[in-house]
């Protein structure tokens, strides 16, 4: 006989016995007819939880369950032995209800003696198999626990050997990319023309601050010495002599340049032509910023999935999730901002035409101790130009774009 129908059975088997129940404490008259309703009741609710329990294991959903917890229990545990085999509550049988009912019919009938050693092997009983159930659960969980670090660990595993060959796969679009570091503050000047962020900047005789449409005077973001970029600008894209100037307004933020609150300057006076000059008497002291050293550094980065879709190269194999992840274990643009390369998009692509044009300079939001300098809500400015401007060394044409969150 099948499982299914002998649990069937058990339920109407059960099912019988709570109509008998009912039937006899309705119909019960003596004596002793007190004592008997309470034992009638008693098996009432024995066939009640009978019935429970056929259909609970009828459904089937936590037999396996119970089973691969159990296995993996003892497989956590070691071998159980024979005391430990009994004390389970899988195989020791000895039920909550059924319990119950013998503990009310010797409390009716039997003598005190008896009910009470019942009362203390159940009280023993249930105890023993509750702590054993205990340790079945706790082991349970750690092996689960276990178990599924493992199975993280392993598909974190997989996942990045994923992404390392996808990295590889893509070595063709990868771009050159000058990483800008700020040294920390020096108690010694800054020699005139090296590169350097804030402070004012080193220029020839002829200079005039530039200003936007209002008359605010911007301020200096950036000074590069452009034979510090030589080494490390392998497409010889920018220039390797003279100075690059990245100047902004720092009150109104224009964030398209309408207001021409951007201006981008570039000059080969040699350095022992330049004066540091003063910052203009117009210019807040909260707009300027303190002085840093600048070094630059070479990497590479693959394009921004929200400016360049690469999607179409996959052929299945790759998800678009597997290259935002390559992109965010790849691409590293430094703490501050980089030159060249690709940028790093907050919001829309910027620039449609990324084969004639360049991304000369992006500069990150910075919240340092001593220097804050916050774009927009946290945001960073771009600043694109044309390959043709740019070999001809013309800066009067530059995009300019801020990007928050």
């Amino acid at each position: 006989m099948s499982k299914k129908w002998k649990l069937i059975l058990g339920f109407v088997a059960c099912a019988l016995l709570s109509i008998i129940a009912v039937f006899l404490i309705l119909n019960t008259t003596g004596q002793d007819v007190m004592k008997m309703r309470v034992i009638y009741v008693a098996l009432f609710i024995l066939g009640l939880h009978g019935c429970y329990r056929a259909c609970y294991h009828l459904r089937g959903e936590h037999e396996d369950e119970i089973d691969v917890s159990e296995r993996m229990a003892r497989e956590a545990n070691g071998p159980l032995g024979v005391v430990g085999s009994f004390f389970n509550p899988k195989t020791a049988r000895f039920r909550t209800v059924l319990s119950l009912v013998i503990l009310v019919v010797a409390y009716q009938l039997a003598n005190p003696v008896v009910f009470w050693s019942l009362l203390v092997l159940f009280v023993v009983v249930k105890g023993a198999v509750l702590w054993q159930l205990l340790r079945y659960r706790k082991a349970y969980n750690k092996l689960i626990d276990v178990q599924t670090e493992n199975q993280m660990i392993e598909d974190d595993h997989i996942h990045q050997q994923k992404i390392e060959r996808l990295v590889a796969e893509l070595q063709d679009y990868m771009k050159d990319s000058i990483h800008l570091t700020l040294e920390p503050v020096s108690e010694s000047p800054i020699p005139i023309g090296s590169s350097k962020f804030g402070g004012v900047p080193d220029v020839p005789a002829d200079f005039v601050w530039p200003k936007d449409d209002d008359g605010c005077p911007l301020s200096l973001l950036l000074q590069i010495d452009c034979a510090d970029l030589a080494a490390h600008d392998r497409e010889r894209l920018l220039p390797q002599s003279g100075h690059l100037y990245f100047f902004y307004e720092l009150t109104k933020m224009d964030w398209d340049n309408d207001h021409h609150g951007v201006k981008v300057i570039y000059n080969e006076t040699p350095a022992e032509q330049l004066h540091r000059e003063p910052y203009p008497d117009m210019l807040k002291p909260e707009n300027r910023l303190s002085e840093r050293r600048v070094v630059f550094s070479l990497h590479q980065c693959l394009p921004d999935p929200n400016e360049k879709d690469l999607s179409v190269l996959f052929d299945g194999q790759y998800s678009e999730d597997d290259y935002f992840d390559a992109c965010d274990w790849f691409n590293n643009f430094g703490d501050y901002g980089s030159m060249l390369g690709y940028a790093s998009i907050i919001q829309n692509p910027i620039c449609d035409d990324l084969d004639n044009n360049v991304l000369l300079l992006q500069l990150f939001t910075i919240e340092e101790t001593g220097l804050t300098l916050m774009f927009g809500d946290c945001g960073i400015i771009y600043f694109y130009i044309s390959r043709e401007d740019l070999m001809k060394r013309n800066f009067d044409r530059v995009d300019f774009e801020l990007q928050c969150y």
